[in-house]
């Protein structure tokens, strides 16, 4: 599903896949847990700029129909935050 809803916004995510920390780069500049249950069992990392906690519901968890208008708030809300971190310094210009 999170697939489908994110290729309606033009964005192909079907090849990727969920990551362990030792496969990612060393340094972040942000570090965005999604869910308090992220902030609680995966071990701090540091962040250059800023730690940020969006706790949203995980889309996952819905089933039947009330799946689909899940995952497209998790998606509607996740951009509305970005949108708003990118819209302050040191983003915007």
């Amino acid at each position: 599903m999170a697939i489908e809803v994110m290729r309606e916004r033009g964005v192909d995510i079907s090849r990727h896949r969920p990551k362990s920390l030792s496969e990612l780069p060393g340094e972040f500049d942000y570090v965005i847990t999604l869910c308090a249950e992220a902030d609680a069992d995966c071990p701090t990392l540091p962040a250059r700029r800023a730690r940020l906690a969006w706790h949203l519901p995980d889309p996952a968890l819905f089933t039947g129909e009330q799946e689909r208008p899940a995952f497209l708030e998790a998606r509607d809300r996740i951009e509305s935050l970005l949108r708003d971190l990118f819209s302050k310094p040191p983003f915007s210009t």
